[in-house]
């Protein structure tokens, strides 16, 4: 799944829970980074604040509702750490949105930092050649751990290693020091175990980029939806029932603190379930240095 991917899926969730929705328009006319008037296809539903296009925030000034000509104030591209971009012909604008996608992209960075050292990356990194002498290769500046290390001969044969250690390196990150005899002409496979590749952009993958699995991404949405939730000060909120990804039924009015609540404690939940399937899938072989 991309984190853009994940980003429309957590939207829909948080704005499912509010009584209202953002209005949106488009753009009738492209920008660049550095536009600072903007045209929209229906001023009528444009206010002065806030307007989202793409993953920038863009700060208005003032609005023609008649000819949907936006005014920018100065300094307003890219605002709240968003960054300027180019914007095309029918891009939609939204108007104040109350979850912002940038924020909720930059809170999936912030859930999938989360996960370690709960859960962790694992990756198996194969034609790993050793220095001599000593027999001691580096690890990859993400790893914190290896779970499985096998001597590989020329022939493909894979011979498993039992006697190694893990050892810092001068320069940072760590070595992996080989302690029983292996062929010389062998190389290495390892499984690799260490930190999620953060920060994560729209268009990246969060499996093969960030190393957040599949059946993960659930447990990084409930944590995105809780902290985002709690943020906010909705008069009134119908839950969703966000583990069983279907809606409920419509419910007593809950404080926005009250669902967050509920999803962080499921999040733990899960995490910890997560964890236990992880560590049952490594047979107990992972090496850790946290």
């Amino acid at each position: 799944m991309l984190v853009s991917e994940l980003a429309d899926v957590c939207e829909e969730t948080l704005y499912s829970l509010a009584e209202t929705r953002a209005k949106m328009t488009s753009l009738s006319e492209p920008a660049d980074t550095a536009s600072v008037n903007l045209r929209v296809s229906d001023g009528q539903l444009v206010d002065r604040g806030f307007v989202e296009i793409g993953y920038e925030l863009i700060q208005v000034s003032k609005v023609d509702r008649n000819s949907g000509r936006l005014t920018v104030l100065p300094r307003g591209r890219g605002a709240r750490g968003t960054t300027p971009a180019v914007h095309l012909l029918g891009d939609t604008v939204t108007v104040n949105p109350a979850f912002p996608r940038s924020g909720i992209v930059r809170e999936i960075n912030d859930a999938v930092r989360s996960l370690y050292p709960t859960l962790f990356r694992t990756q198996r990194i194969a034609g790993i050649s050793l220095v001599e002498p000593p027999d001691v290769t580096p690890l990859p500046e993400w790893m914190t751990g290896v779970a499985d290390v096998r001597a590989v001969t020329p022939d493909g044969r894979e011979h498993p290693v039992n006697r190694y250690r893990l050892r810092d390196a001068p320069g940072g990150g760590l070595l992996l020091e080989i302690l029983e005899c292996i062929p010389r002409e062998a190389t290495l496979t390892l499984t690799g175990i260490g930190h999620f590749a953060v920060p994560l952009r729209p268009e990246d993958d969060l499996t093969t980029v960030g190393g957040v699995l599949d059946e993960w991404t659930d447990i990084v949405r409930l944590r995105v939806c809780s902290v985002l939730a709690a943020s906010m000060d909705f008069a009134r909120l119908r839950t969703d029932s966000i583990e069983a990804g279907g809606r409920a039924d419509r419910i007593q009015p809950v404080s926005a603190s009250q669902v967050s609540k509920s999803w962080m404690q499921y999040y733990q939940l899960r995490k910890q379930e997560a964890r236990n399937q992880l560590l049952n899938s490594l047979n107990g072989r992972a090496r850790f240095t946290y």
